[in-house]
């Protein structure tokens, strides 16, 4: 038998994504994320795998154009 943690409504996450394609841009990204998140969800009973949970959405967004060498040495130092 599985069994999955209940994640209470009004709970909050922060996440970081590296995007290395120059080609997304802020508002490509904006508008996925948005998507996946009213149709694919997150976790094992996600919509994308017919449940109803899992649903996310994105209330704030900060982009920083950042190079590649820069995304490198910061991880060196942490």
């Amino acid at each position: 038998m599985k069994y999955f943690p209940i994640i209470p409504r009004g709970w909050t996450a922060t996440a970081t994504f590296f995007i290395l394609d120059d080609t997304i841009t802020e508002d490509v990204f904006l508008y996925h994320m948005q998507q996946a998140g009213m149709l694919i969800g997150l976790g094992s009973f996600r919509v994308r795998n017919n449940g109803v949970m899992g649903r996310f959405k994105v209330v704030d967004m900060a982009w920083e154009d950042k190079e590649m060498e820069d995304l490198l040495n910061a991880n060196k130092a942490a």
